[in-house]
């Protein structure tokens, strides 16, 4: 049986643990494996690594982390055999338990420096371990020490977390690793006295606050939404019932939204004393054409619905009729670009899906259910 020492190899240092490149070395090295298996199975790692599109030496041998990036693969979306893809996610998972049983550094016990490992273990919360055992492990294989930890050394980590993670890494977990970092070091007395810095939560606009518009257009806004909260009547005389909560909450937002907006197409804040200095048609064009710019060559469904939005609002505001038809006018050249049925990321999907033998499956499933003969429900499939 061949058993790895309780360190990363070249490989495994890239991640702070083993990877694949490190279990298809053990699997052709083991000399309880049979030639079929250690012929299959490291074939069936490097394919599957291919499909998750990430070097062998950068994919963790632990089945957790990469889990749910397995789950989202697609036989059809790579243009592969169902049952062939089949057969190397099998292959590939049993690799896996056999190498995490063979290897100690695996897992949740992936190798780290013993001083971390001693601190990790001192840490009462299993969320919190969770959250600081990659983080040892990534200083583990930098050669760094607790004592010598700084705040370069966490943003090097979300860095490489970034780069190498299946996942999507938030703000928040970096502050939550620093909370942790910090609460632990204030509980463990033989902790390093080493507080890190959270990173400032990230701003969630640009532009001016809300409370810095002119209190006229606050008040318009706030008298519209209340206006919209209750049964309320069009200019055209059509009644419509209440808004939901959350509809009146996005039509705020997206007001706000359009003010900074037009504070950075370059409308001065203090000219912008109501809804109806908004809504001018020289200034929703500017408004609407900056949303474009940063769109690119076509408007997104957001810019070409806000422009109907703004048209709708100056109708309830009673604009003149000069002003509507401008508005209307932009409407129309902003509509011709809505398009309409699937997106082309779909069509290609569903390309691939006829062109491949899960369509036939749906049907024969289908004609299952509804009770037809074997016969019947292959002529149907077809």
């Amino acid at each position: 049986m061949n058993v790895m020492n309780d360190a990363p190899t070249m490989s495994g240092m890239l991640i702070g643990e083993p990877s694949w490149a490190d279990a298809i070395t053990a699997i052709e090295k083991a000399d309880e494996l049979s030639p079929a298996q250690k012929r299959h199975w490291p074939t069936s790692l490097r394919q599957m690594g291919g499909y998750l599109d990430r070097p062998l030496s950068l994919i963790p041998t632990r089945i957790a982390a990469i889990g749910p990036a397995v789950k989202r693969l697609h036989p059809a979306r790579l243009g592969v055999n169902p049952k062939t893809f089949a057969n190397h996610r099998a292959n590939a998972r049993t690799a896996l338990l056999w190498f995490n049983r063979q290897t100690p550094g695996c897992g949740r016990k992936a190798w780290m420096d013993p001083c971390y490992r001693s601190l990790l273990e001192q840490v009462p919360d299993r969320y919190a371990r969770d959250m600081l055992s990659p983080f040892f492990r990534f200083l583990s294989a930098h050669g760094v020490r607790p004592d010598d930890v700084r705040n370069s050394h966490v943003d090097a980590y979300i860095a490489y977390r970034k780069e190498t993670s299946f996942g999507k890494v938030k703000r928040s977990q970096h502050r939550a690793l620093v909370r942790y970092w910090n609460a632990s070091a204030a509980r463990i007395p033989e902790r390093p006295q080493i507080t890190l810095t959270e990173p400032p939560y990230a701003k969630g606009f640009t532009g001016p606050a809300a409370e810095d518009f002119p209190q006229d257009l606050r008040d318009d806004i706030d008298a519209y939404c209340e206006r919209i909260g209750k049964r309320h009547k069009t200019v055209s005389g059509r009644i419509f019932r209440p808004c939901k909560q959350s509809t009146i909450d996005t039509r705020r937002r997206e007001l706000i939204a359009a003010v900074r907006a037009a504070v950075a197409a370059g409308i001065p804040l203090e000219e912008l004393k109501s809804l109806r200095d908004l809504l001018r048609p020289d200034r929703v064009e500017i408004l609407l054409d900056y949303y474009w710019q940063k769109n690119g060559e076509k408007p997104t469904l957001y810019t070409i619905d806000l422009g109907s939005k703004l048209l709708a609002l100056a109708r309830s505001e009673a604009l003149t009729e000069i002003d509507i038809e401008r508005l209307e006018e932009i409407r129309i050249a902003l509509e011709q670009y809505r398009s309409t049925g699937l997106t082309e990321k779909n069509r290609k999907l569903i390309r691939q899906i006829a062109q491949s033998d899960v369509w036939r499956q749906v049907g024969v499933a289908s004609a299952e259910a509804h009770g037809r003969g074997p016969h019947q429900r292959q002529d149907e499939a077809l």
